[in-house]
């Protein structure tokens, strides 16, 4: 009979393997910020905070969390800078059948704003009238409504004298702390009324009208008007009108003969509508006629003459009537022994003129219109280079090349040494991201668009600041240019030779103009400038249209310009209301408000 041993074996326990750490990331942005942890299976997150200026291990816990995978947690911004504090975010993950990860430890600092202090009003009426005066600390922007009409102070004290009506009288002030990301401005808003004069001033005398003459070809015409009447105080008013001592109607037309006619001309104005008032002083004026133009032959007017690159690294040059002529052209290319030109015969232009071999030529051109003397001759010149083009950008998105500046910006550049990089439309962006980093796009470089040919329009993005030498130069199929606000400085020839070019506008925020900046826009007609202090302007030849192109400007700072050196060049200055906003309008909905105040937060942290 045989015994069976029975042997028991203990199991051997199984050893569980460690989760793998999960991850934790904080994501900064102007009014909060964001706290991600991913990782496997489920995640344990708890939150700590303690004082800024405490980096003990006295931490509160705030909030804790169990979540499968990913976690998400946002902390707002404070609106006092004393309520800054240090967060620490602790995680653990735990994957089936496995044990709980190392705990993985991140702190940052919660950072308050600074809230300006409010500025005070202050209010003292005297008997002409009333002074306004704001104190406060930072930056100041003022702005006075007199019975819903809105202008901006820009001295202090304002004096608003007394009328022969009531006037509300409300001040909105901001205080702001120049530019500072960690600043949030303060306002106040405070109304005054300011009662009229009691009784208008005696005896009341129609004011004196004024004399003016439209200029005609045959003719012209003599006017007498009234005054103006803002309190209407005089109502409707009549002006008497005498030639040479004799009453004539009004306007009164004289037509032209063939010597010069010296006419006095002299007015008075009556009221129809207040018995009370006096008749006005007479008003004189001396007019001469000029007599009757001597017809003359005028000069065709010059053609245009425009260069670009060509397929097969050639280059054209185009010429163009600026009326309905003939255009005869020659070439000619430069000899270094004669140091001079030897050109070719004259010949009738009918098609861009092509150039494939190395050198430095010159094309010259003149137009006869019927009836017309012929015009001057006008030249281009260039030289043709076979360059072997190098490549300048540190990156490509969405067809637009970069070059890394500094501090997260990044500047809009050429493909290559040898330009054209660019056609069509090109919108430049306020920011670009490349491989997972975003930059502010600040600038745009030196020869960034340089004889982009086929380039039609660019948009600039918000925050460009600068445009460089060139960099737009000989685009001759650009039409038109609006620089954004942030635009402060715009380099030499930077649109020289843009001859399709017929409109510019300059941003409120441009303070400097490179030489020749705007020489060879032949077509120009129109150049608008939003800033409200007369750019600086590197010479007289930064433009070439002061004779031909309308220059608008903003009603408050019209004679500014008219006073300024090379802006007084314009024979042509417009006030329009349209040029600018009102100072402080960030949000361009044409009044002042909170919104101003949130959209004036995000442009600064973009910067």
């Amino acid at each position: 009979m045989f015994l069976a041993l029975l042997v028991v074996v203990p199991a051997v326990a199984q050893e569980l393997s460690t989760s793998a750490v999960p991850m934790i990331s904080i994501t900064e942005s102007r009014y909060e910020y964001s706290i991600e942890v991913v990782g496997n299976g489920v995640l344990t997150v708890e939150l700590y905070r303690e004082g800024i200026d405490g980096y003990g291990e006295n931490l509160e816990l705030f909030e804790s969390a169990q979540a499968s995978g990913d976690y998400h947690y946002v902390i707002p911004r404070p609106y006092d800078i004393s309520e800054s504090f240090r967060c620490v975010v602790k995680a653990t993950a735990q994957e089936e059948n496995m044990m709980p990860s190392e705990e993985v430890t991140s702190s940052f600092e919660v950072r308050g704003f600074f809230l300006m202090p409010t500025p005070e009003i202050f209010f003292n009426e005297e008997e002409d009238g009333l002074y306004i005066n704001v104190e406060g600390q930072g930056q100041l922007s003022v702005n006075v409504t007199i019975n819903d009409v809105s202008f901006d102070v820009d001295q202090l004290p304002y004096f608003v004298p007394r009328t022969y009506e009531d006037q509300v009288i409300c001040v909105n002030a901001v205080a702001d702390g120049y530019g500072n990301l960690d600043v949030l401005p303060a306002g106040v808003t405070q109304s005054y009324l300011l009662a009229a004069i009691p009784v208008p001033p005696d005896p009341v005398i129609v004011p004196k009208p004024f004399i003016w003459v439209e200029e005609e070809t045959d003719y012209v015409i003599i006017h007498a008007d009234p005054a103006s009447d803002p309190e209407g105080i005089y109502g409707e008013m009549a002006v008497y009108l005498y030639i040479d001592g004799q009453e004539e109607e009004n306007p009164y037309v004289v037509m032209r003969t063939s010597e010069v006619q010296d006419l006095g001309v002299s007015a008075y104005a009556v009221s129809l509508n207040n018995p009370e008032a006096q008749p006005s002083e007479t008003a004189v004026y001396v007019c001469i006629v000029e007599p009757l133009p001597i017809p003359v032959i005028e000069d065709t007017a010059a053609p245009i003459l425009n260069g670009y690159t060509v397929e097969n690294d050639g280059y054209a040059v185009a010429i163009y009537e600026t009326e309905p002529s003939t255009i005869y052209y020659r070439q000619g290319i430069y000899n270094e022994e004669e140091m001079s030109f030897d050109f070719g015969d004259w010949m009738l232009y009918e098609s861009p003129i092509a150039f494939y071999e190395p050198g430095n030529y010159r094309v010259e051109a003149y137009s006869i219109a019927e009836g017309k003397n012929q015009s001057v001759s006008v030249a281009y010149e260039f030289v043709l280079t076979k360059p072997t083009p190098s490549y300048i950008y540190d990156f490509e998105e969405d067809g637009i090349y970069y070059k890394i500046t500094t501090g997260g910006k990044v500047s809009v550049c050429s493909e290559t040494t040898a330009f054209n990089s660019y056609s069509g439309k090109v919108t430049i962006p306020a920011t670009v991201t490349h491989e997972g980093v975003t930059y502010m796009v600040s600038g745009i470089q030196e020869n960034a668009f340089r004889a982009c040919a086929d380039l039609t329009e660019v948009t600039i993005g918000a925050y460009v600041t600068a445009i460089g030498n060139h960099a737009f130069k000989d685009c001759v199929s650009l039409t038109s240019v609006t620089l954004g606000d942030y635009v402060i400085t715009l380099g030499s020839e930077a649109f020289s030779g843009c001859s399709s070019l017929s409109s510019v506008t300059l941003g409120s925020g441009l303070a400097s103009i490179g030489t020749n900046a705007f020489q060879g826009c032949d077509a120009l007609t129109s150049v608008t400038c939003k800033a409200a202090t007369p750019p600086v302007m590197a010479a007289s030849n930064c433009f070439a249209c002061y004779s031909t192109a309308t220059l608008h400007v903003h009603p408050a700072v019209l004679d500014s310009y008219r006073a300024t050196n090379y802006w007084n060049q314009f024979a042509d200055v417009v006030a329009e209301d349209r040029v600018a906003p009102a100072a402080g309008d960030t949000n361009g909905d044409g009044r002042l408000s909170i919104g101003d105040v949130t959209t004036l937060i995000d442009m600064l942290l973009r910067q």
